[in-house]
């Protein structure tokens, strides 16, 4: 079986070993439990993020770790300002400026990607991961902002160490530039390959 979406092209043999987690309930209820639990580190990647909806709940999550002592690195892209431009008013856009800034001085790691082109909707950082501990949750299209969590998408739910310590360590070296297909892991029954989002090859 195989599936491809977004970024990533995973293959694995039984759906019941990676749990498949839809928008609507149980994606951002397994974020906020598994934030909760977490005792050594957090990597949110994202092409936009906002607190809306069920992400300021995610984000009061990730606040909480923090003052635990859990490592924290937040990876979204600079296209999150043109939504916010959009979507938002200007206090929910100071709001959510703030959050991020009390995060940043609790010590969470926020690095703002994407190139900066002519044309807003080039360059853009497509990737979509949650690693906590050692459970990653990526596959699926779902970006980490309230809206997202009602669209009709999903994620999948790797609850193995060797992936998340992969995916840990070499996604956020990816988030700034990323040329060409990479197979990021692999072993006896999975692939995980990090799609360069080429036109006409994505």
């Amino acid at each position: 079986m195989s599936e491809k979406t977004g970024s990533w092209y995973t293959r694995y043999m039984t759906q019941e070993y990676f749990p498949l987690l839809t928008t609507h309930q149980d994606y951002p209820e397994a974020l906020i439990s598994s934030i909760d639990q977490a005792t050594d580190r957090i990597l949110l990647e994202t092409m936009v993020l906002d607190d809306s909806g069920e992400m300021a709940n995610i984000l009061d999550a990730v606040a909480r770790a923090r003052q635990r002592g859990v490592s924290v690195l937040i990876i979204y892209d600079k296209y999150t300002d043109i939504g916010e431009a959009i979507d938002k008013t200007p206090q929910q856009s100071d709001r959510f400026q703030a959050r991020l800034g009390q995060l940043a001085t609790d010590g969470t790691d926020i690095r703002r990607v994407g190139k900066s082109r002519l044309n807003p909707f080039a360059g853009r950082h497509h990737a979509k991961a949650v690693v906590v501990d050692n459970t990653s949750y990526i596959g699926g299209g779902v970006n980490l902002t309230g809206g997202s969590f009602n669209t009709n998408d999903y994620m999948l739910q790797f609850n193995n160490q060797k992936i998340s310590n992969c995916l840990y360590n070499k996604l956020p070296g990816k988030a700034e530039a990323r040329d060409r297909d990479e197979v990021l892991y692999s072993d006896d029954t999975t692939e995980i390959l990090l799609d360069a989002g080429r036109p006409g090859e994505s």
